[in-house]
């Protein structure tokens, strides 16, 4: 594994520790058990202090291939609404 493979996974192992954060891959089912990528789901746990709890925030990014442009109009999209 190349170093910056490995700094960046480092990071980003390191991030989802810290976030509580779970990566899943949605899809859809097809006829004759054919399957299609809707999305990348993110869940990151949230504590909400007012009422003592945590809870989780889905968010998803919709189709097969993501980068950090996708993510930022995400973020601009979702505090936006």
């Amino acid at each position: 594994m190349k170093e910056q493979t490995k700094e960046f996974l480092t990071k980003l192992a390191a991030l989802m520790q810290e976030y509580e954060v779970e990566f899943e891959i949605t899809e859809s089912c097809h006829g004759y058990g054919g399957f299609s990528v809707d999305g990348l789901e993110i869940g990151v746990k949230n504590y909400i202090e007012e009422f003592d709890y945590w809870n989780t925030e889905y968010v998803e990014l919709y189709g097969k291939n993501h980068n950090a442009k996708d993510v930022l109009e995400l973020i601009e999209k979702e505090t936006n609404k």
